[in-house]
């Protein structure tokens, strides 16, 4: 290779790493980049940015950033500790953000040495000998929040935020996330630079078949926040670009009291009646949430057993599959600790951003049913219900469509069910008007 050209690269390299600073577009192709490179590659760029990168600040942003990525932690040379010590060493006020990230990954994780804790600890105090307080506002300093997004909770526990920032230029940067209410982020994409015309129409797409409504952006960062936490708490991997999107909520502040306190202080107990919880159930704000088989094991034990009571000679009976389901009801979702703090959760997003939608009376009387173990009990019913019904809508659909078509083989090995099609009918009708 000609001299010229590995000056060439050399010179390539090193602007995409000066514009690692300031563009967070630029930052996450590094990410991916890193992500998708062999283990040989990956410490060999490292090593190379630790010789190479003169400015110290500069090697602590990208390093900080690096240290969201799933790195090797084997042996005294590993992806890990080469990063860590970069970060400390490098006696910048910028890798305060990755150092920080360590600790609390640690305090859920335990992971690391108290030695490296201390470590850790050491070099954070000396940072903010430095500039205490100091913020990165590298990505915000050019902008302000803008329009603040929230979705209503489905059927799977889970909803999104949408946060966005308009610049001097009028062009927009945008954060959309997706949250898990039981394990946290699942997945992040941003955008540094759209136009207001593209902004809507991502917009458009993503509450395309949802409702939404405008959050505050404090309040969207408490719920943010709270959430991130959860994915250190469960222990779920967190998406490494949030390392970068993270930073546009830097300017915004950070509510001083829990998120239950916060959302429990939007909302009002009134009284409930049995019609008052059939309007919740079947109101738009619920209508999706029922279960799929396979999503949850104990949905999946009621729909196991009528098909094991349709494959017994005789012995299909609505009223017995009743009992069964009652039984599981009580068993395995209402004594359910975990269960019932999962649903309450549901139910307390779903009702703020009802609240927020200016629909007071549904919000108000949805977040009432989490202190109302009887009203509740008839809630989670319903979804049952619900979820029978929509399990076997599927399992009717598949049997028209076996009767249209000629290839009848192929479609007994989708319908996968013991019940005769004059029983599906059977069911449909019971459970549709149960919880109509």
């Amino acid at each position: 290779v000609a001299l010229d050209e590995i000056d060439l690269f050399d010179e390539q390299v090193n602007e995409f790493l000066d514009n690692t600073y300031n563009d967070p577009e630029v930052q996450v192709d590094l990410l991916d980049f890193f992500e998708n490179i062999v283990p040989e590659e990956r410490l060999c760029l490292i090593l190379n940015l630790i010789e190479e990168t003169k400015n110290k600040d500069k090697l602590a942003i990208i390093f900080s950033l690096l240290i969201h990525c799933e790195l090797d932690t084997q042996g005294k040379e590993s992806e890990f500790e080469l990063v860590l010590n970069a970060l400390i060493n490098s006696n910048s006020v910028y890798s305060t953000y990755g150092l920080e990230h360590i600790l609390k990954k640690n305090n859920f994780q335990n992971f690391l040495e108290d030695k490296t804790v201390k470590k850790i600890e050491q070099a954070i105090k000396k940072n903010k000998l430095k500039q205490n307080d100091f913020i990165d506002l590298t990505l915000t300093k050019n902008s302000k929040p803008d329009k603040c997004l929230i979705s209503l909770v489905d059927g799977k526990g889970m909803f999104s935020l949408v946060f966005s920032r308009i610049k001097k230029d009028n062009t927009h940067a945008a954060i959309l996330l997706t949250i898990n209410i039981n394990q946290g982020i699942t997945s992040v994409i941003g955008f540094s630079n759209l136009s207001l015309e593209e902004y809507l129409k991502i917009l458009k797409r993503i509450f395309k078949n949802s409702l939404c409504s405008d959050i505050n952006p404090v309040a969207l960062k408490a719920i943010f926040e709270f959430y991130y936490n959860k994915n250190f708490k469960t222990n779920t991997l967190l998406p490494y670009e949030l390392a970068v999107w993270k930073k546009y909520f830097n300017d915004i502040r950070i509510l001083e009291y829990d998120l239950s306190e916060f959302l429990n202080s939007k909302l009002d107990l009134v009284h409930l009646t049995g019609s008052k919880v059939k309007k919740i159930i079947n109101s738009k704000f619920y209508e999706n949430w029922f279960y799929l088989y396979n999503e949850n094991e104990n949905f999946d034990k009621i729909i196991d057993f009528i098909e094991k009571t349709a494959s017994e000679k005789n012995e299909f009976n609505i009223e017995k599959i009743e009992k069964k389901l009652q039984e599981i009801l009580e068993n395995d979702f209402v004594q359910n600790e975990e269960y019932i703090k999962t649903i309450n959760s549901e139910i307390l997003i779903q009702s703020y951003v009802s609240s927020l939608a200016k629909f007071c009376a549904m919000a108000n009387a949805s977040f009432s049913l989490c202190f109302n173990k009887k009203y509740l009990k008839d809630f989670v019913n319903s979804i049952l219900d619900r979820s029978i019904f929509q399990y076997y809508l599927k399992k009717q659909e598949q049997f028209d469509l076996k009767d249209e078509n000629e290839n009848k083989n192929l479609f007994e090995k989708i319908r996968k069910t013991n019940l005769s099609k004059n029983n599906i009918k059977k069911l449909l009708e019971f459970y549709g008007e149960k919880w109509k």
